[in-house]
């Protein structure tokens, strides 16, 4: 059985390198897995529009109609820059995580206030604003999906748990799919050395084990020409089970 903590237990530099070789080889050995597939299904691409602002992310499919994503997507008062309202250029290597590190990464107080004129679209279809929590970073948005089946949430992970993770990076033409393991968590999310690049913010951390949906990756760290520095934020199933639960929304 996996360790269950708050606090990092096992050596950083360890699961890097697990991380780093698995992303190496991910694409080919998990092309054909039916827990991909199943993930590669849910995935869409999400894009905000206004005036001569265009920002993109991927998105999760919770069910039929209703896509999960990140509020950053939206502010009103975005910084400039493709990544900088997501990013923190702290390595890896330097970084203890606590809880307190782990959660402050994920907060979203510091994201500027909601632009109601937004285009959202997601993969080309209009997409209206659902529900939001600024401060979790999480957007819903009603759309017309292909049909699907209620999205399985996970409220707990295990540190060195194996996830995976189908996301839609800026630099990839086709899904991405990553994997590697759960490096430590917080109150409200985890850290993981799955894939992180712009536009991967927005999609959804597996368990490799039963598929379950674990978390919505909302940031990441390292430096940006260093990939032994990179590492992924995602806020837990715990708390976006929450979040759904106040937008009315209930996953049968």
């Amino acid at each position: 059985m996996f360790k269950r903590t708050r606090l990092l237990i096992v050596t950083p530099l360890i699961l890097m390198i697990f991380g780093l070789s698995s992303a190496q080889n991910s694409q080919k050995r998990w092309v054909n897995d039916p827990r991909v597939l199943a993930i590669k299904e849910r995935l869409v691409i999400v894009v905000s529009e206004f005036g001569k602002k265009r920002w993109q992310t991927s998105g999760v499919i919770i069910e039929t109609g209703l896509v999960l994503t990140n509020y950053h997507l939206v502010e009103k008062e975005r910084k400039t820059g493709s990544v900088d309202a997501t990013h923190r250029v702290d390595c890896m290597e330097d970084v203890q995580f606590t809880e307190k590190y782990i959660d402050e990464m994920i907060e979203g107080s510091d994201l500027g206030e909601l632009e109601p004129n937004y285009q959202v679209k997601v993969s080309g279809q209009l997409a209206k604003i659902k529900f939001w929590d600024r401060e979790m970073d999480l957007l819903l948005l009603s759309v017309s999906t292909k049909d699907t089946s209620p999205i399985k949430i996970r409220s707990f992970v295990e540190v060195e748990e194996p996830v995976v993770s189908v996301a839609g990076p800026f630099d990839k033409p086709y899904p991405h799919t990553s994997s590697g393991a759960i490096i430590a968590q917080g109150k409200h999310g985890f850290i993981s050395n799955l894939y992180a690049k712009p536009g991967v913010s927005g999609s959804g951390v597996y368990a490799i084990s039963d598929g379950a949906f674990l978390g919505l990756a909302t940031r990441y760290s390292g430096r940006r020409d260093d990939k032994k520095c990179r590492c992924s934020f995602s806020r837990n199933g715990a708390d976006i089970l929450d979040f759904l639960k106040r937008a009315d929304v209930k996953l049968d």
